[in-house]
């Protein structure tokens, strides 16, 4: 056996018969900025655990409030400061979403509402 009948890399850009046909279906993705699939791919999988193949528009957000950025969640100012120094040492572009304010508050509706209607009249 030669190494180019077991090596592939070297022929891009067109599948083989071989492979091609045992197959049932093969479908090839991106995203469309062409920069990484990761993130795509986990929104696919969401999307497709949504889906049921009928067509229908899914009544999804095909990009979250982050989207393909990574995020960083300090749990104090010290933390938040580390970050601010080490990105701005690799150069890296970023967002303070909270306007440097690090606190941990509660939403204004919790507590607002019993979860059990009506409690005290019940026997």
């Amino acid at each position: 056996m030669r190494a180019r009948e077991f090596i592939t890399e070297k022929r891009l850009g067109k599948i083989s018969k071989r492979a091609q046909q045992p197959s049932r279906g093969i479908l090839i993705y991106g995203d469309e900025d062409h920069i990484s699939g990761d993130y795509v791919s986990f929104k696919l999988g969401q999307a497709m655990a949504m889906a049921d193949g009928t067509g229908k528009k899914l009544d999804m957000d095909g990009v979250s409030w982050h989207g393909k950025r990574k995020t960083v969640q300090p749990y104090s100012e010290l933390e938040q400061n580390m970050f601010k120094q080490a990105a701005k040492a690799v150069g890296a572009d970023y967002n303070d979403i909270n306007k440097g304010d690090i606190n941990s508050e509660e939403l204004s509706s919790t507590n607002t509402v019993s979860p059990i209607s009506n409690w005290m009249t019940k026997k």
